[in-house]
């Protein structure tokens, strides 16, 4: 238990994730909280259809995280009326953080 409290500590925190769905072009960021050991360097995101059943997957990307901040943008294979994005952070060991989820509609 005292090496998962040591380990633990050291996961990146769980990102906030903001996105704007206009056609077919889904745009955000995400913003992790970074301290001295816990640090992301990288976060995986997806775009899912979560008007399909299984939420199948259209696009996923992995992008650089700077200063707690990273920026995305995906060409989806089709307009979806809304996508479900999902975020996870990463760090130099690959600890991931906790999943981070937002749906977003078209843009108007």
């Amino acid at each position: 238990r005292a090496i998962w409290r040591v380990g633990h500590a050291t996961y990146p925190s769980k990102p906030r994730v903001s996105a704007t769905l206009a056609g077919e072009i889904l745009r955000g960021e995400l913003q992790v909280e970074t301290s001295l050991i816990r640090r992301a360097s990288r976060a995986y995101v997806t775009a899912h259809d979560p008007d399909r059943e299984g939420e199948p997957v259209l696009r996923s990307t992995v992008v650089a995280v700077e200063g707690g901040r990273a920026e995305f943008e995906l060409l989806l294979p089709r307009a979806p009326g809304r996508c479900l994005v999902r975020a996870s952070a990463f760090n130099f060991l690959r600890q991931r953080s906790e999943l981070a989820e937002v749906t977003v509609s078209q843009a108007s």
